[in-house]
């Protein structure tokens, strides 16, 4: 069997590739053996505003713009809703707060994405004293739902092979790659924290930050955009609510923790002054780089091997924006940006790394 592309691993980042393939007539197999959980537990939410520092998140215009389009054109086409917009509002705490607030909507760069006036409505389910303050632009997408859709699409086409790929049997040429019974002409690596299991590239400084998250019933809440104060609550429906979520660089296990759990009930608690239960609780590694930006790019010694990576906790927006990057790359010979290419890197890992 021939392909164009072979995809190792279908979160965001393989999803987001495949799905440019196929819109550009190419072909490709995706292995996947669902061992990699960030983008499947992931909140799914998409923010230009980093609201902690009041700024624009890196290159999130952009993302934006790219990242609407595309998870509409896959409500079309698998003819389900993934995309929920619902703006954020953050609580404000302080009289400081309030005028960091208005300051940073005086900021040109930040002005169309923020509502001056602060929200001063009571609520039932939490007390806002200070008000709160709206970003628009936001909302979040269903990732277990999208991500379990395409792959069901994927396997009746027979284009996705649920097992562990086996790096080292590989057979790599000049001209192509040969692994089992397929011969492809690239294979794009699109692991998550799987990456560090990956020979041709585990020496990239990726981390690995855990991640955990509640689903919460409050009967008592009422809010229909999402509440943002040190973690956000999103409304599921139902009076269900995800709560999240935590950051933890130390655990590296995919499964809920009662550390974790303890920290988003405390949080909850000093939040909300209703009651809430517990629905569930989930767990994943977000693939973190040390200097927060992708990892894209081509391998070294192997100049069909390329990697697809290191989105930390934004891959609702980063995905469109550097998998069109990679694919642009690949096939067009465009540069990747210097920030997100791999080969940053290569000083501090020195001349030999991605040398399997």
């Amino acid at each position: 069997m021939k392909v164009d592309y072979i995809i190792v691993g279908c979160g965001l980042a393989g999803l987001a590739f495949s799905h440019r393939l196929k819109e550009a007539g190419k072909s490709f197999v995706i292995y996947d053996n669902s061992s990699q959980k960030s983008s499947m537990v992931a909140g799914g939410l998409y923010n230009p505003v980093m609201l902690k520092r009041m700024t624009l998140a890196w290159r999130a215009d952009v993302q934006l713009n790219m990242a609407r389009p595309f998870y509409s054109r896959l409500e079309i086409e698998l003819q389900k809703n993934f995309d929920h917009p619902i703006p954020i509002r953050r609580l404000i705490h302080s009289p400081e707060e309030q005028n960091n607030w208005f300051q940073a909507c005086d900021n040109p760069v930040l002005k169309s994405l923020l509502y001056k006036d602060l929200i001063k409505a009571n609520h039932k389910g939490f007390d806002s004293p200070f008000g709160l303050g709206e970003v628009n632009s936001t909302g979040w997408i269903d990732t277990r739902k999208l991500i379990e859709a395409y792959k069901k699409v994927l396997k009746n086409k027979n284009l996705l092979r649920h097992e562990p790929f086996q790096h080292k049997e590989m057979i790599t040429t000049t001209e192509n790659i040969q692994y089992n019974d397929i011969i492809s002409e690239q294979v794009v690596f699109a692991e998550g924290f799987g990456m560090k299991k990956n020979p041709f590239f585990n020496e990239l400084p990726l981390t690995g930050n855990k991640g955990e998250l509640l689903t919460i019933k409050a009967p008592g809440l009422k809010i229909d955009f999402i509440l943002k104060s040190g973690i956000f609550l999103i409304p599921l429906g139902d009076n269900l609510y995800k709560a999240g979520a935590t950051y933890n660089r130390e655990d590296k296990s995919d499964l809920p923790s009662e550390r974790a759990k303890k920290e988003l009930q405390k949080k909850l608690s000093k939040l909300l002054n209703c009651d809430y239960t517990i629905v569930d609780h989930i767990a994943g590694i977000r693939p973190t780089v040390k200097d927060r930006r992708p990892l894209v790019g081509r391998h070294k010694k192997h100049k069909n091997l390329y990697i697809l990576n290191g989105f930390g906790s934004r891959g609702v927006l980063i995905a469109p924006y550097a998998s069109e990057i990679l694919y642009n790359h690949i096939e067009s010979g465009e540069a990747i940006p210097g920030d997100m290419d791999i080969s940053r890197f290569d000083q501090d890992l020195g001349r030999a790394s991605f040398s399997s």
